[in-house]
C-alpha cells in the first residue's frame, strides 16, 4: 500500500481524528511513510482561511464556498500531490464531501442576473 489518498468524513466528534491517528500508528509500524493533513488548515493559506471561518460570521455563503475550494486546491498542490509522488500515504481529516456538505447549501454562483 503506497501512494494512497484516504479521506475521513463523518460527524463532529465521531472519531475521525482518533481513527486517523490509530491508522497512522499502524501504518508506521508496517514501515509505511504516512502524512496527516486537515481538510482546512494544513496549507499555507488554509490556516488563515480556517481562522476567518472561525472568527468571521459575516462572510457570505459564496465567499465561504470559494475560499474552501481555494484551500483545497492549495492543499492538493502544496501537500497532497508532492507527498503522493514521494510514496507517502496521505490521510486527511475531511475533504470534498465535508466542503460540499457544509458550504454548498446557501451558495448561488449565478451572477448573470445581477450584473
Amino acid at each position: 500500500m503506497t501512494n494512497k489518498f484516504i479521506s475521513f468524513e463523518g460527524l463532529d466528534g465521531g472519531g475521525k481524528t482518533t481513527l486517523i491517528k490509530q491508522l497512522k500508528k499502524y501504518l508506521k509500524n508496517q514501515h509505511k511513510k504516512v502524512i496527516i493533513c486537515q481538510g482546512l488548515g494544513s496549507s499555507l493559506i488554509g490556516k488563515p482561511i480556517r481562522n476567518l471561518f472561525l472568527n468571521q460570521s459575516n462572510l457570505s455563503p459564496n465567499t465561504r464556498f470559494l475560499l474552501s475550494l481555494t484551500n483545497m486546491l492549495q492543499t492538493q498542490e502544496e501537500l497532497i500531490i508532492p507527498s503522493l509522488l514521494k510514496g507517502y500515504i496521505v490521510l486527511i481529516d475531511r475533504w470534498y464531501d465535508s466542503t460540499f456538505a457544509y458550504q454548498s447549501d446557501d451558495i448561488n454562483l449565478d451572477y448573470g442576473d445581477k450584473m
